[in-house]
């Protein structure tokens, strides 16, 4: 019986060599094989799968828990390692905080508390001079790896910040006026707030807290 049609077209033939084998031309034709598989990988895909993946905020098969707590104040460093051990202790990577009451000269102020980092933009004084307002983030690790810039928005009530990832993170945390704020002031802010999530790219994820 002729088995010559036979031959398996990968394996060598019975009495060959692998090392012979290879310059065969089944060999040569898986070669050429894996060669066309590799020409036709597109090399911006394979950028674009790797880039900024390990800093990235958001991940499929990963849990991100998000939270927002008016602290009433955070000036005591107590009070901010005690919000720093809840947050861990519920696994929380990002807590947006409304009414530190914290004040101080740059738009943005960063600060270590605890394994976790306190953003804040400043408070401000009301006419009895006493502190109020102020809105800011608490991130953990993996969401200050991920972070990429924070800065207030037109008003000192709204903070943006915008996270690594594809698509982008953008997280907006805004401290809204009472009811006993005059009424000018409260459409100021809604209007300042609508801005804010226009600025936001049309392909990136936003969340308000």
């Amino acid at each position: 019986m002729d088995t010559s049609n036979d031959a398996n077209p990968i394996l060598p033939a019975p009495g060959v060599s692998r090392n012979h084998a290879l310059s065969t031309e089944a060999s040569w034709c898986l070669e050429r094989q894996n060669d066309d598989v590799a020409l036709n990988r597109d090399p911006r895909r394979v950028a674009s799968e790797n880039s900024g993946r390990s800093r990235a905020l958001l991940h499929c098969k990963d849990t991100l828990i998000l939270g927002t707590y008016n602290v009433n104040t955070l000036r005591d460093g107590d009070r901010q390692l005690e919000l720093q051990f809840h947050c861990q202790q519920q696994h929380i990577g990002i807590l947006g905080v409304q009414e530190h009451r914290i004040i101080h000269t740059d738009p943005t102020e960063y600060r270590t508390t605890g394994t976790s980092t306190l953003i804040t933009s400043s408070g401000w004084r009301n006419e009895a001079q006493a502190s109020q307002g102020g809105v800011g983030l608490l991130l953990d690790r993996k969401a200050r790896k991920a972070l990429l810039k924070a800065a207030p928005s037109a008003s000192k009530r709204i903070l943006v910040a915008e996270f690594d990832g594809n698509p982008k993170t953008t997280v907006i945390v805004f401290y809204a006026p009472t009811n006993c704020v005059e009424e000018e002031d409260i459409q100021e802010f809604y209007t300042d707030l609508r801005t804010s999530l226009q600025n936001v790219p049309a392909h990136s994820m936003s969340v308000r807290r």
